[in-house]
């Protein structure tokens, strides 16, 4: 398992590719830009505006700050491309004031069709791992964003809310890591607004409006996730396994647990140890396992030919 979705850094490459096998994915952001396509299955996509259900072959665009979550019932595989401003700035500097207008491209559109084999390309070319393949991929990531910029509705940002719009990302950065870092201890707001100099009412209403919920719900979701995988991994009470996950009394974790999962806690231990082994081992899944680079180009092969046996019409033909 590597690093939380949104904070992953590779050395040496201004960009990033990702696969990625997703179950959950609690609310978060990017400081970049990222652009995704469903490869298998599908996920609930829930943004501060929509929620939508993207399908295999489908598009989601995600502008920078922009807070997004996802849900899906079994793993759903994802090809995700982050781009952050820097890496664009240089070329055409006006690109940090620009805001895409649409998040979800379908299939059927002819953007979402382009998007889509763009993005495969650059995927494909950078899990190649030729040489010179990074100069190779930029000059695709540009052609990706011009033809975005071109068929795809957007706004500038006033160039004077830039820095206030920088604040806003390492404030909810910083947030972030420490509910991260802590969320198997007591979280308050109290806490939050002192690190951060606000008042405890300015900090409830700015992490709701950020993120949609209040920082209760955020803490009990990520809990929950946590606490999934230890029913499955240990034999821990469900005491222990509250106490473990951050829960100060089992109660919580079981009323959490029924509205995310479906099912108590018990009923959900139980379930996995009558489960076939197939189903056990997809069980045992972290809410995102990121699959390596070698495993990523087979699974990315795969698909590619598979696509082009049925003449799919959003396939990328020019991959041999």
């Amino acid at each position: 398992m590597c690093d939380e979705y949104e904070f992953i850094s590779r050395k040496g490459v201004a960009y990033h590719v990702l696969m990625v096998n997703m179950l959950y994915r609690t609310p978060h952001f990017h400081l970049d830009y990222e652009i995704l396509t469903v490869l298998e299955g599908q996920v609930e996509v829930t943004t501060r505006s929509e929620s939508f259900k993207a399908q295999a072959g489908d598009v989601c665009l995600f502008n920078p700050l922009e807070r997004h979550e996802f849900s899906a019932v079994s793993p759903c595989l994802i090809l995700s491309l982050q781009v952050p401003m820097s890496f664009l700035t240089p070329v055409c500097p006006k690109i940090t004031n620009v805001t895409f207008d649409v998040t979800h491209l379908k299939k059927s559109e002819p953007a979402g069709q382009d998007c889509r084999k763009r993005l495969i390309e650059i995927a494909w070319l950078h899990l190649q791992k030729e040489p010179w393949q990074t100069l190779q991929c930029g000059a695709l990531i540009q052609e990706l964003f011009f033809s975005m910029l071109k068929e795809l509705p957007y706004h500038l940002r006033p160039q004077e809310h830039a820095q206030a719009y920088r604040r806003q990302g390492v404030r909810m950065r910083n947030i972030l890591d420490y509910i991260e870092t802590h969320c198997n201890e007591e979280i308050t707001l109290q806490d939050l607004a002192e690190r951060e100099g606000l008042s405890p009412c300015y900090m409830s209403h700015y992490f709701t409006e950020t993120f949609g919920m209040s920082l209760t719900e955020y803490l009990t979701r990520l809990r929950c996730e946590k606490a999934r995988r230890r029913l499955l991994l240990t034999d821990e009470t469900l005491l222990d396994v509250s106490i473990a996950c951050g829960f100060s009394d089992p109660k919580y974790l079981r009323k959490g647990f029924q509205k995310i999962f479906g099912c108590t806690p018990k009923e959900y231990r139980e379930r996995f140890g009558s489960e076939d082994l197939p189903l056990q081992q997809t069980s045992l899944l972290t809410a995102q396992e990121f699959l390596s680079d070698e495993a990523g180009f087979v699974m990315l092969d795969r698909i590619v030919q598979n696509e082009k046996s049925q003449n799919c019409p959003f396939c990328t033909s020019s991959l041999s």
